[in-house]
């Protein structure tokens, strides 16, 4: 659960600094949020029990990787109508880089992750953070209240000026 929760947290910080340069962002701030959490779409295997979880982790471990990130993004993105599609995988994308670069700084029950996948079936991961442990939820509930007290700040100058 704290996995799942650092992974949207992180991904509301995406859309908060998205959302400096890009203001529309925050109107479609939930792509993000759901292609933070696209990578781990294979986690509902764990409903089905340990042998379903156990047969379908390499069918899905694929997913877990930029080239299966994208391909998620992109067949996620094909479900809107065209003249919303770019900014529909803009957002996943960033939604799952999110999630990907985090997964990058996890040290991991199993091991890493595979990021180049297929390219190379090696996993990396600098290790940063234990996957059980809450120091990463810690993180991204701070950088969310930061971003959030900045736009905050931010609006309040705004209003000043007019």
């Amino acid at each position: 659960m704290a996995d799942f929760l650092t992974h949207v947290l992180l991904a509301w910080v995406a859309v908060e600094l998205i959302s400096i340069k890009y203001p529309w962002a925050m109107k479609y701030r939930v792509l993000v949020l759901v292609g933070a959490v696209l990578p781990d779409i294979g986690n509902f295997a764990v409903f089905m029990g340990e042998t379903g979880a156990n047969e379908l982790y390499y069918l899905f471990m694929p997913l877990h990787s930029i080239a299966g990130s994208m391909l998620l993004v992109g067949i996620l993105t094909m479900v809107f109508k065209a003249k919303f599609r770019k900014k529909v995988f803009l957002l996943l994308t960033a939604g799952a880089a999110t999630h990907l670069a985090a997964d990058y700084l996890i040290i991991f029950l199993d091991g890493k992750v595979p990021l180049l996948f297929p390219f190379t079936f090696e996993k990396v991961g600098y290790g940063l953070f234990l996957q059980a442990g809450h120091g990463f939820l810690v993180v991204a509930t701070l950088a969310v209240i930061v971003t959030v007290l900045r736009r905050k700040n931010t609006e309040g100058k705004i209003k000043n000026l007019l």
